[in-house]
């Protein structure tokens, strides 16, 4: 039997899926040497403190 997500889990995971999305954008409208981690955040409509998060996700690709 799975447990089922909290509001905070649920959330999260909104939020990754908006970021992964946005970041994929900005990597094909300008390339991946010039997204900025600003960008992705901005299109995203999330916070700054999720810029560590980010940085993971751009290592990623």
């Amino acid at each position: 039997m799975e447990k089922e997500l909290t509001t905070r889990e649920r959330q999260a995971i909104k939020t990754r899926e908006k970021l992964l999305e946005a970041g994929k954008e900005i990597f094909l409208e300008n390339g991946f040497q010039k997204a900025t981690i600003t960008q992705i955040i901005k299109r995203a409509n999330t916070g700054y403190g999720t810029a560590t998060f980010i940085l993971k996700i751009k290592m990623t690709f």
